[in-house]
């Protein structure tokens, strides 16, 4: 990751989204002419889809993804659209919200 800190693979991903949504705050004054707004914060939000692996982290260790999905504290999370170019990345802070879904395909 960008700071330094090392990124744990939990997984192969084959889709994922980010939402970016931004909303603006009307600050319009006396003598303005038109409504005035500013942008307000995003409200980042997203969806990941892939294949777990088993295998990781091993029989009786830690598991981070069942470590992030369980915890109370929001875990960092990288997106990195181009595995040749790190550079280009979106990562940040990660509510714990997961969601599991099983199919044949996946099995």
């Amino acid at each position: 990751m960008r700071d330094g800190t090392p990124a744990v693979v939990l997984g192969s991903l084959n889709k994922w989204t980010l939402n970016m949504p931004r909303s603006y705050i009307e600050v319009t004054a006396f003598g303005d002419t038109n409504k005035v707004y500013v942008p307000d914060l995003q409200d980042v939000g997203g969806t990941i889809g892939g294949f777990y692996d088993m295998a990781t982290p091993g029989p009786g260790a830690s598991d981070p993804l069942f470590d992030a999905a369980e915890g109370d504290v929001p875990v960092k999370l990288g997106l990195v659209p181009d595995s040749t170019d790190a550079t280009r990345s979106w990562e940040g802070l990660a509510r714990n919200v997961a969601w599991a879904t099983a199919s044949r395909s996946a099995a």
